[in-house]
């Protein structure tokens, strides 16, 4: 994902904001079957962003339906943040599927980026 992000304020100077942070969060409360299958607990899944953008703090969370915080950043004065955030997620480490029926599964996941103010 692509993420670019300028704190200003309304005559495009350094607005009051002190940083940055990118959430995620899953739009239902479980991963849910398209089939027969039971829907599975937002638990299995595991998220883990990397990125290269200076001055950041990264957090591996577990799913969940509230907002967690992923990425997040100081304030950058006038310049803006700009780079990519790779996500990537493993299933069923924490929370083991073996022995669950087979079906496909799914999950929207909802990214918000918000400025953090003082």
């Amino acid at each position: 994902m692509n993420m670019n992000y300028r704190d200003t304020s309304d005559t495009g100077g350094d607005g009051t904001t002190i940083g940055w942070r990118i959430l995620v969060r899953a739009a239902a409360a479980t991963i849910q079957s398209d089939g027969a299958a039971p829907d599975l607990p937002l638990s299995t899944i595991q998220i883990k962003p990397t990125t290269l953008i200076a001055g950041t703090t990264v957090n591996n969370i577990t799913l969940s339906s509230a907002d967690q915080i992923i990425v997040e950043g100081g304030d950058p004065g006038s310049l803006p943040v700009t780079g990519e955030i790779v996500i990537t997620y493993e299933c069923g480490t924490a929370t083991p599927l073996l022995g669950k029926q087979p079906d496909y599964y799914f999950v929207d996941l909802i990214f918000t980026l918000v400025e953090v103010n003082p």
